[in-house]
């Protein structure tokens, strides 16, 4: 490789880091949210001027502040030193919620929440190695079922997808993620993704698009200007 070329190549690795700019899938996969049952609110309507109407992320982070995650790219997290808390929850079921280190196997972290509505806490935080990668679980308790955020690891319920994703894109909690979980198999479920909702900071999907809210991993951005110092190298060698 010329010293131009590796040059070049480095340029572009260090500016993929500093620009946020991630290599997507355009394809659209969104796991259907039906209308909830029982006078509950909508997960993520945004619309209505009464407020009694407001749908859950509407009430929590504003109109217009929340956008859906691709069913694709919500299943595994970049693992930084980050928080996640309850923040809602409409469901008869009580819950754990927490998270498994890695992009499969190992233990699985859960913390118990309480109350209910509005009027729900409980959380965790991790804080490992900036390059390491997690999923988010979550147990019904009544069931013992447990749910991942890598629908593949749903096997209780033929894969299929118990949690759905918004990233949060203004007000105070922008940067930061919402994740909402539906607690029983999907086939005598209501489908309507509000049994637990949490918000996660400091986190966010692996292929997501880069928020400022997230630090970039350091062993990446050293790589990129190694590459770019040996490109300079190369060429300083030439010139002798």
């Amino acid at each position: 490789m010329t010293a131009s070329r590796v040059r070049s190549v480095a340029l572009c690795f260090v500016m993929l880091l500093f620009t946020g700019t991630a290599v997507v899938s355009t394809a659209r996969a969104l796991t259907l949210i039906e209308h909830p049952t029982y006078g509950e609110p909508w997960l993520d309507r945004d619309k209505g001027t009464n407020a009694a109407d407001w749908s859950i992320l509407r009430t929590l982070y504003g109109a217009g502040n929340f956008e859906r995650v691709d069913d694709s790219m919500d299943q595994i997290w970049w693992e930084y030193d980050g928080t996640a808390d309850a923040m809602a929850k409409y469901a008869g079921h009580k819950h754990e919620i927490g998270y498994t280190k890695g992009t499969a196997g190992g233990v699985t972290e859960m913390s118990d929440t309480s109350g209910d509505g509005y009027y729900v806490t409980g959380g965790f935080t991790f804080n490992f190695d900036p390059n390491d990668a997690l999923r988010f679980n979550f147990r019904d308790i009544n069931t013992g079922n447990l749910w991942s955020s890598l629908q593949s690891e749903n096997t209780l319920d033929a894969s299929n997808d118990h949690m759905v994703a918004f990233a949060i894109t203004g007000g105070p909690s922008k940067g930061h993620f919402a994740l909402a979980w539906e607690d029983l198999a999907l086939g005598a479920s209501d489908r309507d993704y509000n049994d637990m909702v949490i918000e996660v900071a400091q986190t966010q999907p692996l292929s997501y698009p880069r928020s400022e809210d997230v630090p970039e991993p350091g062993s990446l951005l050293l790589l990129g200007l190694v590459l770019l110092g040996a490109g300079g190298g190369i060429v300083s060698s030439r010139r002798r």
